[in-house]
């Protein structure tokens, strides 16, 4: 893998952390929409489908149990 590549997967790592991130803080709260269980469902969905493409290329980094953990 190139260095360019690692760049882009981290880049993209982090995204879907990001993403993780957010829905869970949605699902946190007790009286959400249906409108809000949409964005955090699409969210988490985002996060799901960046772990899966970064694991079958092969990216390995610490951070990627984060990104897991997050699913």
């Amino acid at each position: 893998m190139t260095e360019l590549e690692k760049q882009k997967c981290y880049k993209a790592m982090w995204t879907g952390i990001v993403n993780g991130r957010e829905a869970q803080e949605v699902f946190k709260q007790t009286n959400i929409s249906e409108l809000q269980t949409r964005f955090a469902d699409q969210k988490t969905g985002y996060a799901q489908g960046t772990y899966h493409v970064l694991t079958c290329i092969g990216y390995k980094h610490p951070d990627m149990e984060i990104l897991y953990d997050l699913l």
